[in-house]
């Protein structure tokens, strides 16, 4: 007997019950902490060399960059400094233990970062594995956390900073350390590179103020694109057995590579189900290679028959790894495999990982779950269906209307209205809009990289080829930019620049009809649209902190909005229902933000669904219970056991 079956009676039990364990996601999810970062600054007594340009010392260039910083920090954003070899002469007593935090972690005080930096003397030692391990300490929240080493030369007491580096990243603290090697030698570079290797960070050199300056700004501005998972808590569960029960929200969990999560849903009679998961992939991931697809299935927990399947696709660089599903009325959502599942009550999600490789231990997995309510009259009369082989033209570039700085996760991605944006990225580096798109609009995207002169520092910095990324999510974070001719969503940028674009179908509630293409099922309803603009890493770079890659976004809303279909309410729907969840019209959530990722065709589904373990299973008698209820269970129970030939979730034996 099969773990799925052997565990439905208790779980038949509990979805009668109505389970106990439900958890409701607060209207605004709880957030983790924004991302920290701690600047680790050099004030050894070779910081008093005065070659770092007109005159200057080494320490005046360090002073010059943190308070340029200082200055050019957002207030939003939480900012620690501390120092070694300023407190103790060098050989000293204690001068291996001198390490000072000059200003505690917290939202940028930018009169205390100047004050402390220019009462800065340097004097003593290089004790950089006691100041990493100080560094370690200093963060205050739970989101990301990085520190940005700045060092004139190798370290002169132990321990070593390479093995504490390795230290800290393999204790899965969310922690990346950069390293800037101001005017070094061959010898001190190689061990500020291993530090950075060992943190899952970043080397660059810099010879003089100014660039000393360009690399703590652009390493700075990269902490503060982390991702922030954001999300109620929830514990998902390896198999249907003690699956949670979530409602319309955002949650947060985690999920083990090449793990599986499963989570039960209250779903009232006549509504629809969107579900989003991204997974956060750990730092340092974003060194190469692909991490898996994700596999997103419902299923019926009383008999194992599964309703819905999507696969989702690749995360290839730092993207976060998405994927989302649409479960509803079979003669309304495509994609369905068993129009049996019509008016259950309760459905069994299932989240399950193919991991490409070994990337860690569990990740973040963001949960999103929203409800539609049925809509009046036949399908057909709702909204007219988009034509799958019409092609969209690109977006004509215009002039900038103003700059944006787009942010690190879905959650944050600053609103923006139709217009042209000038922003940057740094290679490595992944960024966030939004954009809201009524029914019957189509979201059109244009980013556009400049042409460099040939040997200009833009030019050295993309090297002989840069890749860069656009993709559109839906509000549950699908990804739905049409193939073919209506999207250019990959680019190889040079000095000559490069475009990418992308232009989503129309939006229109029939489009979930679509069996075929599931980049036009899930453009099924209006929200909030997100863009997400990659600059891929170079492999052999070793410089990528040294600047920025200036890009223009132009973003438009193409077409009139419509009124949209007429939603009926819950009651006016016939057949009862065990669920006690309220809710959510699509029309009037447009705030619970959702995923993304490359759809895949039905071949490959099928594929998915083929290689999901399928069985005979037959449900053991249930001993007569005292209550009514419990009646009512063994019944259907009973009744039941004699159906055969029934799929499980994947990976249940």
């Amino acid at each position: 007997m099969s773990r799925f079956f052997a565990t439905s009676t208790a779980l038949a039990a509990a979805v009668a019950l109505t389970i106990a364990s439900t958890v409701t996601a607060a209207a605004s999810p709880a957030t983790s902490e924004a991302p920290e970062l701690v600047v680790v600054l050099d004030s050894s007594g070779s910081m008093a060399e005065t070659d770092a340009g007109n005159g200057q010392t080494r320490m005046d260039a360090a002073k010059q960059a943190v308070t340029d910083l200082a200055t050019s920090t957002p207030d939003t954003t939480r900012i620690g400094l501390r120092t070694y070899g300023d407190g103790v002469d060098s050989q000293a007593p204690g001068s291996c233990e001198d390490t000072t935090l000059r200003v505690p972690v917290g939202p940028v005080d930018r009169d205390a970062l100047t004050t402390q930096v220019d009462d800065l003397t340097p004097r003593g030692d290089t004790p950089i594995g006691t100041a990493l391990l100080a560094a370690a300490t200093d963060f205050t929240g739970t989101g990301p956390q990085s520190v940005v080493l700045v060092s004139d030369g190798e370290p002169t007491c132990d321990p070593d900073p390479c093995p504490v580096a390795a230290q800290l990243a393999d204790q899965g603290i969310d922690l990346r350390i950069d390293v800037i090697g101001l005017l070094v030698d061959d010898a001190a570079r190689d061990v500020l590179q291993c530090i950075a290797d060992a943190g899952n960070g970043t080397y660059v050199d810099a010879t003089d103020a100014a660039e000393l300056t360009t690399a703590l700004d652009t390493s700075a501005r990269r902490s503060f694109r982390g991702y922030v998972t954001t999300g109620e808590p929830v514990e998902g569960t390896p198999t249907s057995e003690g699956a949670p029960t979530v409602g319309p929200g955002q949650y947060l969990d985690t999920i083990p590579v090449s793990g599986t999560n499963h989570y039960l849903v209250d779903l009232p009679p006549g509504q629809s189900l969107h579900v989003g998961a991204t997974i956060v992939r750990a730092p340092g991931a974003e060194r190469g290679g692909v991490s898996g697809f994700l596999i997103m299935a419902t299923y019926d927990p009383l008999t194992g028959d599964r309703c819905f399947l999507e696969q989702g696709g690749t995360a290839v660089g730092p993207t976060p790894l998405t994927g989302a599903l649409l479960h509803g009325p079979s003669d309304e959502v495509g994609g369905g495999l068993d129009a049996g599942c019509d008016g259950v009550g309760t459905v069994l999600l299932e989240v399950d990982w193919r991991s490409a490789g070994s990337e860690g231990d569990d990740h973040p997995l963001e949960l999103l779950i929203q409800t539609e309510d049925a809509v009046r009259g036949a399908p057909a009369e709702v909204t007219p269906v988009a034509d799958r082989d019409e092609v969209y033209p690109a977006l004509e570039p215009v002039e900038p209307s103003g700059t944006v700085q787009g942010s690190g996760d879905f959650a944050t991605a600053p609103l923006l209205t139709p217009g042209a944006y000038e922003d940057g990225l740094r290679k490595g580096e992944t960024s966030y809009y939004a954009i809201e798109v009524g029914w019957g609009q189509q979201l059109a995207v244009r980013a556009d990289f400049p042409e460099s002169a040939d040997g200009s520092e833009l030019d050295q910095l993309l090297g002989r080829q840069t890749i860069t990324n656009l993709a559109v999510y839906n509000p549950v974070r699908k990804s739905v930019a049409p193939f073919g001719d209506s999207s250019s969503p990959l680019e190889f940028v040079d000095r000559n620049g490069g475009s990418l674009w992308s232009t989503t179908h129309p939006v229109a509630w029939t489009n979930r009809g679509e069996t075929v293409y599931p980049e036009q099922r899930h453009v099924a309803r209006p929200g909030t649209y997100y863009v997400q603009l990659t600059v891929q890493r170079d492999s052999t770079s070793s410089d990528e902190l040294a600047g920025t890659i200036p890009v223009q976004l132009t973003v438009d809303l193409l077409g009139e909005e419509t009124a949209g279909p007429d939603y009926a309410t819950t009651s006016e729907v016939d057949e009862p229902s065990s669920s006690t969840q309220a809710s959510t019209p699509a029309s009037a959530s447009p705030a619970a933000e959702p995923t993304a990722v490359d759809p895949s065709e039905p071949a490959q589904l099928e594929a998915a669904a083929a290689s999901a373990d399928s069985g005979l299973g037959a449900l053991l008698p249930v001993l007569v219970g005292v209550a009514a209820l419990l009646l009512i269970v063994l019944v259907g129970l009973m009744a039941f056991g004699v159906v055969s030939t029934r799929r499980r979730p994947t990976g249940e034996g």
